[in-house]
């Protein structure tokens, strides 16, 4: 499906009077923009995704962080001031973002240990000189022993930074996770919406039923840019399923989107989706593929301290999943 039939399936869903879903007023889809209260969704969920290239990460990763609509904005100058303080400047200035790939590569770990902790001002210092220095002359420049130093210790300090401002800020993470490449095993499965999806979104409304409050998806265009089927099987689920139907009640049921450039929220999103991947693993269940042990040793414990728990039934059920069989139906 491309953008054109995800647009008129909106349309539809905008126009159906058949389903009761508005979460302010019980009424029509349709209502949810007819209030003009968009505001009103108090927790905001900012999704994207990691391994879907089926290169060489070992799952491919859906995940989300869950902020409070009223602390968006204090978030974004929390981590703008972190971006300044070790790299020398927001990374917006020269339109760069904060990409796990980057930030948590192997090389910045070794970078990280070649000499002691450098000061934070003299990181940032040594990064900004030689960023100039780059601009100046791209082909050029080559980095000092020192400055990479800098880099790397200050990477991965970012990273550590972040999920500490998400706690501060009382966020929680959300993300599903299944193995690289699996395969749909039939033409009816494609048009479904996986499993690992539908476990992400009821994660999501089990901790909108805590909060006491309603929710909006926002992801990332450039994740979604090309697969507009996936967007569609999203929207077309809180249409069509029960679940969905009564999840529409406190979820937006047609996810927006944004650039990941312009969106600190969802780079924070990215940096989750890649330490799920390659460091978080929940042998128990099932996921127990090789990982990266520098990330899972920093990183894992902090990241599953903002799970959202709840108590459902008789089991516990946890903010982030693993989905061994993402195109079998639901037991």
């Amino acid at each position: 499906m491309d953008q054109s039939e995800y647009s008129r399936l909106l349309i539809s869903l905008y126009q159906s009077g058949s389903e009761k879903v508005c979460a302010f007023c019980g009424g029509e889809l349709k209502h949810f923009m007819d209030h003009g209260r968009i505001g009103h969704m108090s927790i905001m969920l900012f999704i994207d995704e990691s391994g879907h290239d089926h290169r060489i990460s070992p799952y491919e990763v859906w995940g989300g962080v869950a902020i409070s609509a009223d602390r968006v904005w204090e978030l974004v100058n929390a981590v703008s001031s972190v971006q300044k303080e070790l790299f020398g400047k927001e990374f917006a200035l020269d339109g760069m973002e904060m990409k796990g790939s980057k930030l948590l590569s192997s090389k910045k770990f070794r970078w990280k240990d070649q000499l002691e902790l450098l000061p934070i001002p003299e990181r940032g210092s040594l990064i900004a000189g030689l960023q100039s220095r780059q601009k100046a002359d791209p082909r050029g420049t080559s980095p000092s022993f020192i400055e990479l130093t800098a880099l790397g210790q200050s990477s991965i300090e970012l990273v550590s930074s972040m999920f500490r401002l998400l706690d501060t800020f009382e966020a929680r993470v959300f993300a599903v996770a299944i193995d690289r490449g699996v395969s749909p095993p039939n033409a009816e499965s494609r048009d479904l919406l996986r499993k690992d999806l539908v476990f992400l979104l009821e994660r999501f409304h089990y901790y909108l039923e805590e909060m006491g409050t309603d929710g909006m998806l926002i992801m990332d265009q450039s994740s979604f840019g090309n697969d507009w089927g996936t967007a569609s099987r999203i929207a077309r689920y809180f249409r069509s399923a029960e679940r969905g139907r009564e999840w529409a009640r406190r979820i937006l049921p047609v996810p927006m989107f944004v650039d990941s450039v312009y969106s600190i929220p969802i780079q924070l999103a990215d940096l989750l989706c890649y330490v799920v991947n390659w460091g978080f693993r929940i042998p128990g269940r099932g996921m127990n593929a090789p990982h990266r042990e520098e990330i899972s040793t920093l990183f894992a414990g902090i990241v599953s301290g903002l799970q959202f728990r709840v108590s459902k039934a008789d089991f516990l059920s946890y903010s982030i999943v693993y989905v061994s069989d993402p195109f079998q139906p639901r037991k």
